[in-house]
């Protein structure tokens, strides 16, 4: 996966669909246009999310846009958002 970099201040989580149907976290993408992005083992820390918790993010699963959704909490390895 290739995340675009982009500026428009947007936060955005991107996921993918693994062989057993289960999302997986490819990408935070922070307002700021900075990513914290999986590779080789490399999780992003979910405890960077803190500080978005309430605000509305743009979800991406498999590169497609699946609409805004809230973020409710983001602790111990959990993400949840409605």
């Amino acid at each position: 996966y290739i995340f675009r970099l982009t500026t428009d201040y947007e936060f955005r989580i991107h996921m993918k669909t693994n062989g057993q149907g289960n999302r997986i976290i490819m990408c935070f993408e922070y307002p700021s246009g900075e990513q914290a992005v999986r590779n080789y083992g490399n999780i992003p820390r979910f405890e960077t999310l803190e500080e978005y918790r309430d605000k509305e993010f743009e979800l991406y699963v498999d590169g497609v846009y699946l609409g805004k959704r809230r973020l409710i909490s983001a602790d111990k390895g959990v993400l949840r958002y409605e």
